[in-house]
């Protein structure tokens, strides 16, 4: 498995830095991406079924979290902020 930079291509998460709602847009259909707080622990996972995903995580504490998405053997990983 090799780490690349698969996110680049547009991928972004609206709002940044957000309350635990928000949408996450540019990745492929079929891309499997997981959301992990900055301790590691795994909050939430999904694989995409369009370009754009509505995230809802009211239960999530303020703080740094970070979506990994895997597709083909390539891993990407991007941060974000939840204020609540």
């Amino acid at each position: 498995v090799s780490t690349t930079d698969l996110l680049a291509n547009g991928v972004s998460i609206r709002p940044n830095p957000n309350n635990g709602n928000f949408v996450i847009t540019g990745l492929d259909e079929n891309t499997q991406f997981t959301i992990f707080d900055f301790n590691g622990k795994k909050v939430l996972q999904r694989t995409v079924n369009m370009s754009s995903e509505k995230i809802e995580l009211a239960f999530v504490r303020s703080g740094l979290y970070y979506l990994e998405a895997s597709k083909n053997g390539q891993i990407g990983r991007m941060k974000f902020a939840v204020i609540n």
